[in-house]
């Protein structure tokens, strides 16, 4: 436990910083999620997102997510998590924009159109 503090500190900044702004978080994970929506293959309902976790079913691509979750780290360089066979989760924080949703989304149509070749 001597490196308490360090963990600790993470806490102390999210407390003081990140309570104030989780709405954004929310609002970003919204419009992952409608964005989401859009793609063949993918299936989300934007209705149902109400804080900054999206989740999204590849079972209309027939895609694995392990691989989706794979080729976008490796590829992409971005990070989600795969909740298999066919749900993935993206989560939205400080660092995620519109510009990384566009990424995101752009890389997912890519991938599924390599998966349909």
């Amino acid at each position: 436990m001597r490196q308490a503090g360090i963990i600790a500190a993470a806490g102390i900044v999210a407390l003081q910083q990140g309570i104030d702004r989780l709405h954004e978080d929310h609002a970003s994970a919204r419009l992952l999620a409608r964005e989401l929506a859009a793609i063949p293959g993918v299936q989300v309902d934007p209705d149902v997102v109400e804080t900054n976790i999206v989740l999204a079913s590849t079972t209309p691509a027939g895609l694995k997510t392990d691989r989706l979750v794979e080729r976008l780290r490796a590829d992409y360089d971005i990070r989600a998590s795969a909740r298999p066979p066919h749900v993935v989760r993206f989560v939205t924080h400080r660092g995620i924009g519109k510009s990384e949703i566009g990424a995101l989304v752009a890389a997912i149509t890519e991938i599924l159109g390599d998966a349909e070749s």
